[in-house]
């Protein structure tokens, strides 16, 4: 508590000596929101609250970030950081630390459904959820929400790029994701990027074949070609990975991939229209000679075309 005052007490000795009114308004601001919380949190927030607000640095880290919010957005931004870290608890503090501008218009953009286990997800790893809500935004509460502990695991491999995707992903790829993390991070950057959008195009597809074909994430010769094969992955042949890191389709297309595959192909498609008129016009001709023959089978023997089934 001591400590908490003395650093206001600098705070505004800083004020005066700059001779500003600003800041002096900012110093008021930020004793007076910050005291607005302390107390509430003291006189109504329980153990557990006290306990988080110990851990996180007491008043004097409350302090500093409300002068953080004042700084991006004057007291309007400070006094609804107050108000939410009143309904929310110590969480809303911690995770507003890098930017409470940004945490906030991320947290505040959460269905309420998911804001208890995205606070969940600050609670267990506050810095890098600062961090990354500073510099992601929403999808980095939103991946831990969906997939908690394993988002942060995402987010410490992959950062904005992985939390990105994983938040599309259902939770048991986005599990089959971190396994695989690590060696994704390692991948150029270029290369990890369109890696990453071809994971949230075909996840089932893109992950089966990168766990039972690891090399590929290793060996840059076979990631360009793995990349290359966009088109096979986002099929719906069976797919098979070459030694070469190629891809190549499995088995024999279905009829319809087939008739598909004929208008992509002129000659295929004349030798299939020639095809069809000979079958046609061998129809006629047989109908016609049947009908010659019926005809001079009933003038030769009309009673016994006459007798015959109709």
């Amino acid at each position: 508590m001591k400590s908490s005052r003395l650093y206001l007490v600098v705070v505004f000795g800083v004020a005066v000596c700059l001779g500003g009114g600003e800041a002096w308004a900012q110093v008021s601001v930020i004793s007076k929101y910050g005291r607005q919380i302390i107390d509430q949190w003291t006189k109504s927030g329980g153990q557990k609250v006290l306990e988080d607000l110990a851990k996180m640095g007491g008043e004097k880290a409350v302090q500093e970030v409300i002068e953080v919010a004042a700084r991006e957005g004057g007291e309007q931004l400070a006094e609804r950081l107050t108000a939410t870290a009143l309904t929310h608890g110590p969480a809303i503090i911690r995770g507003a630390r890098v930017s409470p501008a940004r945490f906030l218009a991320a947290f505040e953009s959460v269905e309420p459904a998911l804001k208890e286990a995205a606070l969940q997800g600050i609670r267990r790893e506050p810095e890098l959820m600062a961090r990354m809500v500073a510099e992601v935004g929403r999808e980095a509460l939103m991946v831990e929400a969906k997939h908690p502990g394993v988002g942060v695991k995402v987010l410490q491999s992959l950062g904005a790029e992985g939390a990105v995707v994983a938040a599309k992903l259902p939770t048991d790829e986005a599990i089959r994701l971190t396994r695989i993390a690590p060696k994704v991070a390692s991948v150029p950057a270029g290369e990890r990027s369109e890696l990453l959008r071809l994971i949230g195009q075909a996840p089932g597809r893109t992950l089966s074949l990168l766990e039972r074909h690891p090399n590929v994430l290793t060996t840059g010769a076979l990631l360009t070609a793995f990349l290359a094969s966009k088109q096979e992955l986002l099929g719906n042949e069976e797919l098979v990975v070459g030694p070469e890191g190629s891809i190549r389709k499995a088995g024999k297309p279905g009829l319809i991939s087939r008739i598909l595959a004929m208008f992509h192909e002129p000659i295929a498609l004349l030798f299939y229209a020639i095809g069809a008129a000979i079958v046609l016009w061998s129809g006629i001709k047989l109908w016609g000679t049947y009908r010659i023959t019926r005809a001079k089978v009933a003038a030769e023997c009309p009673q016994k075309v006459n007798s015959g089934p109709h």
